[in-house]
């Protein structure tokens, strides 16, 4: 009987407390809008007073170059740096002395360098923050400079190792297409001589008293034949070794044009927009904190007005 009876005083009391809740609220109202409006625009004009900051981003494609199998075919592509060593080296200030030096900036004054590897690519995200978005895009152009002149090293050597394999197979390529030449010339010559040879022994043929002289023409001829023959040989062999060297020729040609610099993807650029303040966000914190902070001080006014008037009362 008596949790029955305590039930309803309970929720009574529930209720009560709900009910000075918003007692409270409405007689504060005017304190909390005030402190509410006061602490919004505190918020809204530190925005309007710290400092832009702007993000410069560039993108950035390493070197590569062609790797090939045993037969000289194309199987794929070799980075001249991984992106991963490249962030290292940025992040890990290699570049920092010559940027300082090139952009004569004291060594503080050098703004932070993130570098980022988007995933599954080979790709390279630079980025840089800054209140002087022209110097961060005078940074990252002399940062690309020195990353693109590093790579151009390596990728020159062996530009130069393809060049110099090129220019020996042409001259192979010269001197076997002359002598091709050569042969062809004494194949049409020997063909001719024996044509001529064939003539003159069908003309003794006819006459029953030019035996021997038809046997002596017959040998000529095969002679003849056999050194046409073995031309024909050498001219088979040196044509396919001509194929040959050629595809070889074409495969070197194909490597160096495969020999990619570096690729600036995206420029850097002065952004249009500022990355902060995010003055929308500042000033909806502001709101909130006044808010907040402001139903917290009514009820620690009211809690105190209490207890002045409970001492009174006492």
């Amino acid at each position: 009987m008596q949790d029955e009876k305590s039930q309803p005083m309970m929720v009574g009391t529930d209720e009560i407390s709900l009910i000075d809740i918003f007692k409270v609220l409405n007689k504060r109202k005017n304190l909390i809008i005030l402190m509410t409006m006061a602490c919004t625009f505190i918020a809204l004009g530190i925005s309007f007073l710290l400092p832009r900051v702007y993000e410069v981003t560039a993108i950035v494609s390493p070197a590569s170059r062609p790797v090939t199998d045993g037969q000289g075919q194309i199987i794929e592509k070799q980075l001249i740096e991984t992106p991963l060593s490249i962030k290292e080296a940025i992040t890990g200030g290699s570049y920092d002395q010559a940027l300082i030096s090139k952009l004569q900036l004291v060594e503080m004054g050098l703004p932070k360098i993130t570098v980022v590897v988007p995933k599954d690519t080979d790709l390279v995200k630079i980025s840089v923050k800054t209140d002087a978005p022209e110097v961060g895009v005078t940074l990252e152009e002399e940062l690309i400079s020195l990353l693109s002149s590093q790579q151009s090293q390596e990728l020159h050597i062996e530009r130069q190792q393809i060049e110099n394999l090129l220019k020996l197979h042409l001259i192979n390529l010269h001197t076997k297409n002359s002598r091709l030449d050569l042969f062809n010339k004494q194949l049409k010559e020997s063909k001719a001589k024996i044509d001529s040879l064939e003539n003159v022994r069908q003309n003794k043929i006819s006459k029953a008293n030019d035996a021997v002289a038809v046997l002596l023409y017959s040998n000529e001829i095969k002679t003849h034949q056999l050194y046409l023959n073995n031309l024909e040989e050498k001219i088979q062999a040196l044509s396919g070794d001509i194929a040959s060297q050629k595809i070889i020729k074409d495969q070197l040609a194909l490597k160096k044009e495969l020999l990619k610099p570096l690729e600036v993807v995206k420029v850097p650029t002065i952004p249009v927009k500022p990355v902060s303040p995010r003055k929308s966000l500042i000033t909806v914190l502001g709101f909130l904190l006044g808010l907040f902070g402001s139903v917290v001080f009514a009820f620690f006014l009211e809690f105190l007005q209490k207890a002045k008037l409970a001492g009174e009362f006492e």
